[in-house]
């Protein structure tokens, strides 16, 4: 489709005459597909008896289009304003939009779920939000568990092996509920949008929880899982499998699980809205510069320099989540020296001597093993001083240059002797040093 100049479009079928009118024609895409290997996101894994597939479709509802639809209306969540469209004419208002994930043929144990691939970093965030709605679709299906659909939330550098987790279970909006209110009531939203539904998750527990297992040895291979801590009596769960991290997630999974005892498949509407990171880290850091000269007479010059920077600063016209994320420290030092200045002036010795020491230290707030875990903590986690020495020193970025030079070695004419080719005032000598020495992680 790369180079497609042209389409056609054929109708058939029909036994009478008909008109049709086209507005226009534009092109639409999804950047959610499908995730096909649903054994790897159900609770019963891989069946010897294998269940019928779940059919799952995915497709956007929103405020313009599904706005009188039924059983429930399409409403705006409480909080949320529509944004605008500024012109010199008019101010018009952008359409308010979910995705809709239709599930049928849905049986215990299973899962469906779709993908979106990114690339964020969210280290400098401290939580993450999503807004859902669940409703039956089939009217021959009793609910007899208002808590057998679950919603769930993946983060990681891929979606089987190396992820975090975040399951909810889901309670079904109920249309006895809404009988008599009115679509932009607050109540009618609220039982649309049930705020139990909602996702609001400290971003800090799945670092927490990546600690926790760390510490305890456990298989990295294996999922290891904890209930919320902030909601204990809840069936919110916590997982990881591998080793994610926060400073550099690829992909972003949301899908759902049948967790009910009931046998019978179920048919399932679930609208998914306002998936969003809050919460900005706002600290601020500090920067100084220090700079002194000093002249050694005639016999040279001293000048020596540094400069300090610590974690979440940056310029003036950087966002939040473009400040630095490590401490940095550069400590220069140079002088230049006559040295010919050592011997008479009548010997028209002259020996320019150069010398410089330079090195740069960079300490990362998050150990660079593990982007998502602050390198203190990994310190504090270790069990010796040895090893957190080591960590330490392993973490650090060191840049060190020494240098020096002696550059246009030479005698001078001194005594009004006449020149000769092979007099020693004719030649020139010059040589240089450096070493480099570099560590990083």
């Amino acid at each position: 489709l790369r180079n497609m100049q042209f389409f056609r479009m054929y109708f058939t079928e029909f036994d009478t005459t008909k008109v049709f009118r086209f507005v226009q024609m534009e092109y639409g895409r999804n950047l959610w597909r499908k995730f096909d290997r649903v054994e790897e996101i159900s609770t019963g894994g891989l069946s010897l008896t294998p269940l019928p597939t779940a059919e799952l479709s995915v497709s956007a509802v929103n405020i313009e289009e599904h706005g009188d639809r039924n059983p429930f209306n399409y409403v705006i969540p409480n909080g949320i304003v529509r944004e605008r469209i500024q012109s010199f004419q008019q101010q018009l208002q952008q359409n308010e939009q979910s995705l809709s994930l239709d599930v049928s043929n849905f049986h215990p144990t299973q899962g469906v779920g779709i993908f979106k691939e990114l690339f964020l970093d969210l280290r400098r965030y401290k939580r993450l939000k999503l807004m859902s709605h669940l409703e039956n679709k089939d009217p021959m299906v009793e609910i007899k568990d208002k808590e057998d659909i679950s919603l769930f939330i993946r983060l990681g550098s891929d979606y089987t092996n190396n992820y975090y987790e975040y399951e909810v279970p889901l309670t079904y909006s109920d249309t006895s509920a809404i009988k008599g209110l009115q679509p932009a009531s607050r109540e009618y939203k609220d039982e649309v949008w049930n705020p139990e539904n909602e996702i609001d998750l400290d971003l800090r527990t799945l670092i927490d929880l990546k600690r926790t297992r760390n510490n305890n040895e456990l298989s990295l291979e294996e999922i290891f899982s904890i209930i919320d801590p902030n909601d204990p009596d809840s069936l919110r769960t916590f997982r990881i499998k591998g080793n994610p991290n926060l400073g550099y997630v690829k992909g972003i999974m949301i899908g759902l699980r049948n967790i009910s005892d009931d046998p019978n498949p179920k048919h399932v509407d679930v609208w998914v809205n306002e998936l969003r990171v809050t919460g900005l880290d706002e600290r601020g850091g500090m920067a100084a510069l220090a700079q002194v000269e000093a002249q050694l007479a005639d016999f040279g010059n001293l000048a020596l320099s540094g400069r300090h920077s610590t974690i979440g600063y940056g310029d003036l016209d950087q966002k939040v989540n473009q400040r630095s994320l490590e401490d940095n420290t550069v400590m220069d030092a140079s002088i230049n020296l006559e040295l010919g200045k050592f011997f008479k002036e009548e010997s028209g010795i002259r020996i320019p001597f150069y010398a410089q020491f330079n090195q740069e230290i960079t300490t990362p707030e998050f150990d660079p093993y593990d982007l998502d875990v602050k390198l203190d903590d990994k310190i504090s986690d270790a069990d010796d001083r040895t090893a957190r020495d080591s960590i330490s020193e392993q973490a650090k970025e060191i840049t060190t240059i020494k240098s020096f030079n002696f550059t246009n070695v030479r005698k001078e004419r001194t005594g009004g002797k006449k020149s000769m080719p092979w007099d020693v005032e004719n030649l020139t000598a010059s040589y240089a040093y450096t070493e480099t020495d570099q560590t990083d992680p």
